[in-house]
């Protein structure tokens, strides 16, 4: 990542760059670039200073570590006088619960199947029978993580060969994969029975855009009954390869989306329902319909939202997950050329959730933060 400093009018005057570590949030007081920096495999993070000549416009060379602990945020005053750091932690747990008992605040502790301070990684079956999970996504430095299928509720679990960064139900019997590559990026399935793989699309580079909040990973590919679907980097197009093919079908998304975010296909594998933001404000979300036969894109219901993401359910309706905030989300039905069905919200603060197709069972990541912060002044 590039730090750059400008003048108004966009003149560029210096510019430090910082290849090494994860980047997080940056802040600038009047005489100085202040940033926190999260190494991969590591926990923990710094708050690294870079001195700033706001006369000149130039950035120091070195970076001093102001830093180094298990902030989860920080703040500094316009003088750069002093230093606020949260160290805060999170709590996370997993709920396998019944719609009904998750969207009346009923998280009873023998449905608790997870908890920790990191964040639980996990798909649900489209029956709703059964989870992938992964508790290590990521650990090592390594790509992905160590994947197992667990029934809904709690039990034994079934490794699944390999790592990879993300697996999920494509059905009751085949997994999708997700893996990493020399070149880019492969998708596949997995028949859990033989433990054949099948339908390989290979990608180079990183071809995929934004994912929605229900799917943790970003770069998410969705299954059709014979194709995979992906919207592109910059949420313009959403591309459909059937197998066998050697290149994908490109739709551009309608002028009136900025970009679209989240797809999800329909069972038979003829419509496409997706979700973006409205151009050129991005202040409103709409749920649109791309019917493959004849490429025609719909709309269907827009409303406003801090996030969203769509699923088709077993009676040919459409799921809205809408995130009225950044922690909580509000479900809505839509039918195909009918209303939308409001069926309630979450009343506790989640990281995600996802619903099984017929909306009998929720797997809920709740996310509860307890800060702790902390004000240092800051010796020149």
């Amino acid at each position: 990542m590039e730090w750059v400093s400008s003048d108004r009018a966009g003149k560029r005057y210096s510019s430090r760059s910082f290849p090494n570590g994860l980047l997080g949030r940056g802040e600038a007081s009047s005489d100085a670039l202040w940033f926190s920096m999260f190494s991969p495999g590591h926990r923990g993070s710094s708050i690294l200073r870079v001195p700033f000549d706001a006369a000149s416009g130039n950035l120091a060379e070195a970076a001093d570590t102001i830093y180094t602990g298990d902030a989860t945020g920080f703040g500094v005053t316009a003088d750069g006088g002093t230093l606020l750091v949260d160290e805060g932690t999170t709590e996370y747990a997993g709920w396998a619960l019944s719609l009904d008992d998750a969207l009346k605040g009923r998280f009873a502790d023998d449905k608790r199947i997870f908890r920790g301070t990191s964040p639980l990684v996990y798909n649900v079956s489209p029956d709703g029978s059964a989870l992938t999970l992964s508790h290590d996504w990521g650990a090592q430095n390594r790509p992905g993580g160590q994947w197992t299928v667990m029934p809904f509720a709690g039990g034994p679990e079934s490794p699944v060969p390999g790592r990879h960064v993300n697996v999920w139900f494509v059905d009751s019997a085949a997994l999708g994969l997700r893996d990493t590559t020399a070149g880019g990026t492969q998708f596949s399935l997995l028949d859990l029975r033989t433990k054949r793989k099948s339908a390989l699309l290979s990608m180079a580079g990183r071809p995929f855009g934004h994912a929605g909040p229900n799917f943790l990973l970003a770069g998410k590919a969705v299954r059709g009954p014979d194709s995979w679907v992906w919207i592109s980097a910059g949420g313009r197009t959403i591309n459909v390869q059937r197998d066998g093919a050697s290149r994908q079908r490109e739709f551009t998304v309608p002028a009136w989306y900025a970009q679209a975010f989240d797809v999800a296909a329909s069972p038979d594998g003829r419509s496409l329902a997706f979700v973006g933001w409205n151009a050129p404000n991005e202040d409103s979300m709409a749920v649109g319909l791309l019917s493959l036969p004849e490429g025609r894109f719909s709309q269907v219901w827009t409303t406003f939202s801090e996030n969203g993401a769509v699923q088709w359910l077993s009676d040919g309706s459409v799921l809205v997950h809408e995130w009225d905030t950044p922690e909580s989300v509000t479900y809505f039905r839509l039918r195909i050329g009918g209303s939308a069905e409001r069926l309630g919200s979450l009343p506790r603060p989640i990281a995600n959730s996802m619903l099984s197709q017929d909306l009998k069972r929720i797997f809920v990541l709740t996310r509860d933060y307890h800060g702790d912060a902390w004000v240092s002044k800051v010796s020149r």
